[in-house]
């Protein structure tokens, strides 16, 4: 009888810590989901940000290339 007992009563700790572990499973997935979901807004607003970049990146390029432009025009005007 002790045997039956020991056996039934192991078996419920098991029960006990498998159903501990499918809580702490369930709970480490769906911080996961909460991460991945964070990390991929974090990827949209960096992607846009690095856009914007260059965007100015070019327009610096541009104003910079305009203005050595105009500087050459201007040099050939002085000398007329």
């Amino acid at each position: 009888m002790f045997l039956i007992l020991n056996f039934y009563f192991e078996n419920f700790q098991s029960e006990e810590e498998s159903n501990s572990l499918q809580k702490k499973i369930q709970t480490i997935e769906a911080e996961l989901d909460t991460v991945q979901e964070q990390l991929a807004e974090a990827n949209t607003k960096l992607e846009a940000k690095e856009k914007a970049a260059v965007d100015v990146s070019h327009f610096l390029s541009s104003t910079i290339a305009l203005d050595l432009l105009a500087r050459e025009v201007l040099h050939v005007i002085e000398k007329f």
